[in-house]
């Protein structure tokens, strides 16, 4: 009987250590992952407070998400395109940004995407131009962005960012049909854009951040352009290793208590040292 209890309770505690052993790793790896996420915002926070780049860099697809930039050309408005069932950047309005009362804030809208070909260039890059409401009762009547004028020389400052917020489309490649056919369009699709446009473009947005400026003076349009940061996931790292080393203490206590039951059964009952 000794024998068997004794096998049970190494069982118990190879059980518990392996146990206890698993979910401890698994916290250590999302602290870990928590601290790569950290390190990932602080360069990202870095990175937008460098000084613009103004010049037309030859790798620019290779450049960090968040590289500012400070461009000059002119808008190819012909080419414009609006995303449709957006909903409204949530970030902190700023001076940049028109009044509350201009824009339907609780609306959802588009997405106004515009190249801008570059002064003095043939490099063309497309700007994620800011957010307009959507009209309640005509959904593919498009909002006309205020001010939009095409001979204007302006100024553009904006980040890098790689679009990749897709929607379900249930019509893959094609425009929503109404009087603006074409310029309406579910999702960013690179290849299909650059068909419909004849532009060859880098595959990379200059998330616009700021008014556009033109000859020195603020050329206020009717677009939001409050964006929110990204969201780096930190605290849910941080929340699933708290998670993992509760449920590993947890495995060793219940180990332990287990073996400790495993050797009082083992002591024989009345048994005394003569």
């Amino acid at each position: 009987m000794l024998s068997r209890l004794s096998r049970q309770r190494g069982w118990i505690l190879l059980l518990g250590f392996l146990l206890t052993t698993v979910t401890a790793n698994l916290a250590a790896w999302q602290w870990r992952r928590a601290q790569e996420k950290a390190a990932l915002q602080a360069q990202y926070l870095d990175l937008q407070q460098r000084p613009a780049l103004t010049a037309w860099p030859p790798a620019i697809a290779s450049l960090p998400e968040a590289t500012p930039m400070r461009l000059t050309g002119h808008w190819l408005s012909d080419k414009t395109i609006y995303l449709d069932n957006r909903p409204r950047p949530a970030g902190v309005l700023t001076v940049a940004d028109n009044p509350p009362a201009t824009l339907n804030y609780a609306a959802v809208g588009y997405y106004v995407l515009t190249p801008l070909r570059l002064a003095g260039s043939k490099q063309t890059v497309l700007v994620l131009r800011g957010w307009l409401p959507r009209a309640q009762d005509a959904r593919t009547t498009l909002p006309a962005i205020a001010p939009d004028d095409t001979e204007a020389t302006v100024t553009v400052v904006g980040h890098i960012t790689r679009y990749s917020h897709q929607l379900l489309n249930l019509a893959p490649g094609a425009a929503v049909a109404g009087e603006q056919h074409g310029k309406l369009w579910q999702n960013l699709d690179w290849a299909a854009y650059q068909r419909w446009s004849g532009l060859q473009l880098p595959p990379v947005l200059l998330r616009q951040i700021q008014a556009t400026q033109t000859e020195g003076q603020i050329w206020r349009d009717n677009l939001s352009r409050n964006w929110s940061p990204p969201n780096f996931g930190i605290e849910k790292h941080y929340g699933y290793c708290a998670q993992w080393a509760a449920l590993s203490l947890a495995s060793l206590v219940f180990a332990l208590v287990l073996w400790r039951r495993a050797a009082t059964e083992a002591t024989p009952s009345g048994s005394e040292t003569e």
